[in-house]
């Protein structure tokens, strides 16, 4: 994640749906990839990336964004009442650990 290919992506989702937020998955209770699993089976669309990066609830709410509930369960909207500054966007990226292979991704190239 870069800094500005994550503000590309909030303004880009401001222009289409007029929120600043981005789509992250969370589901209490199971590992980064169940959430994996779980999220692409409401449709590959879900998730789409060849890589991941995890975090938690609180260190992204604590990064000063709020998780907004989507459609279906478990996709979330990591929202920003304004746009957010380069300040705000270097939290949010430091509130992630480091990039890693999306095991759905893989097993779709297999």
């Amino acid at each position: 994640m870069t800094l500005d290919l994550l503000r590309d992506r909030f303004e880009a989702n401001q222009r289409k749906t007029g929120a600043y937020a981005v789509s992250v998955w969370s589901i209490p209770g199971i590992d980064a990839h169940a959430i994996c699993r779980a999220a692409v089976e409401h449709g590959q669309q879900y998730l789409p990336h060849n890589d991941m990066q995890t975090s938690t609830a609180e260190a992204v709410e604590q990064a000063g964004c709020h998780l907004a509930p989507l459609d279906p369960p478990g996709h979330y909207g990591l929202t920003f009442s304004a746009m957010p500054t380069d300040e705000d966007l270097e939290a949010v990226m430091a509130a992630f650990r480091e990039k890693e292979p999306n095991p759905v991704a893989l097993s779709r190239r297999s």
